[in-house]
Order: C-alpha cells, then sequence, then structure tokens
C-alpha cells in the first residue's frame, strides 16, 4: 500500500488551520480526499496525524464508507431487491 501523507495549510476565509489528507477509494478507484479543521496548527497536525492512523488502522474501505452518499446508498439497495425479485435463470 503507498504511503499515507498529508499537509497542513491556513485557510485565510475560515481563519482556521487544516490538514488534509488524500487517498484512492478502492471502491470506485477515484481519489478522495479528507480534511480537518483546527484553531491552532500545532490542533490541526493533531487531527491529521489523527485521520492518518484511521486510514492505516481500520483500512481504505473504512475511510470510503464514511465518504459514502445517498445515492450509493440507494444504488446498493436497488440491486440488491432487483436481485431478490428477478430470479436467475
Amino acid at each position: 500500500m503507498k504511503s499515507i501523507t498529508g499537509y497542513l495549510g491556513y485557510n485565510e476565509k475560515r481563519k482556521r488551520w487544516f490538514g488534509r489528507v488524500t487517498f484512492t477509494d478502492p471502491r470506485t478507484g477515484r481519489r478522495k480526499y479528507r480534511k480537518c479543521y483546527a484553531l491552532t496548527k500545532t490542533d490541526a497536525r493533531r487531527k491529521l496525524e489523527g485521520l492518518k492512523e484511521t486510514l492505516r488502522n481500520k483500512g481504505l474501505h473504512a475511510a470510503a464508507r464514511e465518504l459514502t452518499t445517498f445515492a450509493d446508498l440507494a444504488r446498493a439497495t436497488f440491486s440488491r431487491q432487483l436481485m431478490e425479485i428477478l430470479p436467475l435463470s
């Protein structure tokens, strides 16, 4: 697995520090990112390390699950119901 890296930045509009981690969604293959905000750079660094640790421990599937949209859930439910209704020939 590729090493998980991130970066810190300052958002002038929000007057907050942020940490950002980028990863590839294992289901879709698309690039996704997670952000965390804090008032101080130190707190943002701690939160960023926490995000990276979550990705390392729980895996990319856990992070991808947190980003699941309603459309994804509806699509999965519909396909499951369709499988139950249509008999296999």
